[in-house]
């Protein structure tokens, strides 16, 4: 109410409110309790706790059921160190704003956002609802429910789970400043401040780690490029119609199970807090820890695929490739026209034994061609 500037005489307001309160708690008619409301994991007073999180501890026979799927789905995968590499990132996701608070007193451990681009119909929306559903959710988003910093503070402030943004589309000159805000929230514990009517600040957490997907490259911004983990889907990826049949008929019943790992993966990292306090740990490596102890938990050997990981850095490579394409196209372009018209540009008195006046007309004839 003070905030909304509602109150009429706000010292009296506040000090009378807190007699009442410690009046009624030396009565013993309230209890006092510390909690978080917004769903997710947080570290507090060195501890790691779940606020409003149902912790369930799955059986082997739905942890083998779900280690089975899990190297049946990559071995399927026309990607698969990148599915690997997002489902080893969709682990950690709901503990990403626990190593942004544990960023405070040691070496800053904040998890990479993922943003998925490349062709149309590549499967980059799927492996990112892959990634959501390791956790049992389908939290995915337009861009047009995120395109302003008030719209992206509101998203990912809800709970700490991780957040799909689908078709995305950063202009630099439209978006700037939804660039600059996400930057700080990858990698920082607030994604916007608003100011109340009577000036005060509130902060707006940045709980969610964030898959973006889109058609188009991400801006070339340095900063911007180094929070994220960037993947290029090519054309060659694109799947035929009974490809995406089969893979869907496949998926379909197995979605559920893939919230086993989710499970396994809360109650494991909550009994064992130190995997992720160790400061030495990096998100990949916790991955892989838990990846490890949930095939031991299934009685299976360990995967092959366990050990992929993707640094994000393949998408610098096929922009580098497409530049060299289209520049070398121009180049030869340029070149052959140039060739095949020089010698109808240069009279025939004109190319004569004298250099000096070689060399001018020459340099006249190129000028002559470029003005064509």
């Amino acid at each position: 109410m003070n905030k909304r500037g509602l109150t009429y005489k706000p010292r009296i307001a506040e000090e009378s409110l807190n007699a009442i309160i410690n009046g009624a708690h030396r009565a013993h008619k309230i209890t006092i309790i510390r909690e978080i409301e917004t769903p997710g994991f947080y570290f507090i007073d060195g501890k790691i706790v779940g606020s409003n999180i149902e912790i369930r501890q799955p059986s082997t026979e739905e942890i083998r059921k779900c280690a089975e799927f899990l190297n049946e789905l990559i071995s399927r995968s026309k990607h698969p160190e990148m599915l690997v590499t997002g489902i080893k990132w969709g682990i950690l996701a709901p503990f990403s704003f626990v190593l942004k608070q544990l960023s405070e007193n040691s070496r800053e451990r904040w998890i990479p956002w993922l943003y998925l681009d490349g062709h149309t119909q590549t499967s980059k929306t799927t492996d990112g609802e892959i990634v959501l559903a390791i956790h049992r959710k389908k939290s995915k988003l337009p861009f047009a429910s995120t395109n302003n910093v008030a719209r992206l503070g509101k998203a990912i402030s809800h709970d700490t789970f991780p957040r799909l943004i689908d078709e995305v589309k950063l202009d630099p000159k439209i978006n700037g400043e939804l660039i600059e805000a996400i930057k700080h929230a990858v990698q920082g514990q607030t994604a916007r401040t608003r100011l109340t009517v009577k000036y005060d600040e509130i902060h707006i957490s940045a709980l969610s780690a964030c898959i973006l997907t889109s058609n188009h490259q991400l801006p070339f911004d340095p900063a911007l490029r180094r929070r994220f983990l960037r993947y290029y889907y090519p054309k060659d990826d694109k799947p035929s119609e009974d490809e995406i049949n089969n893979f869907e008929s496949f998926l379909k019943p197995g979605w559920n199970s893939l919230g086993t790992l989710g499970d396994f993966v809360i109650s494991y990292l909550l009994s064992n807090q130190e995997i992720i306090t160790n400061d030495k740990n990096d998100w990949c490596g916790i991955a892989k820890i838990i990846l490890t102890e949930f095939h031991k938990a299934a009685g299976l050997n360990l995967p092959v695929w366990v050990d992929m990981i993707l640094d994000g850095s393949q998408i610098e490579d096929a922009e580098t490739e497409e530049e060299e394409i289209v520049r070398g196209f121009f180049k030869n372009k340029i070149n052959n026209t140039y060739s095949r018209n020089y010698k109808s540009i240069v009279p025939w008195e004109d190319q004569k034994d004298d250099s000096s006046i070689s060399k001018n007309k020459t340099m006249e004839s190129k000028t002559e061609f470029l003005s064509r």
